[in-house]
């Protein structure tokens, strides 16, 4: 997702091409606004704030699911985005397993508010949302030994969610969709994309794999 400085990844890309393409558009005034979130044992958690843990969210007309007391933050250069990122890092839950030394406990959304406006003619107000989402892996019980019981409850919110995920999106796709229930609150995760998923908006969803036999690799292209 982050990437590295020589080779950077889709969220620093992303940031990259707004700040490109907002310079590129003189005519229109731009306020860009991020925030930064974590979904962890299906607790929303503010990764900008220290307060903001297990927050709530909510309808709103104008936008969407909005989640209640997240710090949105104007931004005004790439390095004030990067500079965000980095605090979020700092503060997202991460954790050794038997599978990797460095394994995401959570998933995360760090999410760019793009409002603009003509700044002759009409004034009328126009917003883009952009969410990046970096998903944390499915597991298997195996990568965690009996004892460590913290490990084993982020692993079945993790799976959870990435199943109701695949329910959502499968339901979606199907022909008479618009008649189907769709489980957006069986997750925070799909509640949170709802207004995304279900409006005009452009999905991609990339897997990253290796080619190690083992069943991770098989569930990620089952997932995909």
């Amino acid at each position: 997702m982050h990437g590295a400085k020589n080779a950077p990844g889709i969220v620093p890309q992303a940031i990259n091409f707004i700040f490109q393409t907002i310079e590129a558009t003189p005519e229109r005034d731009f306020v860009l606004r991020c925030s930064y979130l974590e979904i962890y044992n299906e607790c929303i958690n503010d990764l900008l704030s220290p307060n903001g843990i297990n927050l709530k969210l909510a309808d709103d007309r104008k936008r969407g699911v909005r989640v209640i007391g997240a710090l949105e933050e104007v931004c005004n250069s790439l390095d004030h985005v990067q500079s965000l990122l980095k605090v979020g890092e700092v503060n997202k839950h991460y954790a050794s397993t038997a599978a990797n030394l460095r394994s995401s406990r959570a998933h995360t959304v760090f999410r760019m508010i793009i409002d603009g406006k003509n700044r002759d003619g009409p004034k009328e107000l126009t917003s883009s949302v952009v969410n990046l989402i970096d998903l944390s892996g499915s597991e298997s019980a195996n990568v965690h030994t009996p004892e460590d019981v913290k490990r084993a409850r982020e692993m079945k919110y993790i799976n959870k969610s990435l199943l109701n995920l695949g329910i959502v999106i499968m339901r979606l796709s199907e022909k008479n969709s618009e008649k189907t229930w769709i489980p957006y609150r069986d997750s925070k995760l799909t509640r949170i994309l709802q207004s995304a998923m279900s409006g005009q908006s452009k999905i991609s969803i990339i897997c990253n794999i290796s080619p190690a036999k083992s069943e991770e690799t098989i569930n990620t292209l089952r997932f995909a």
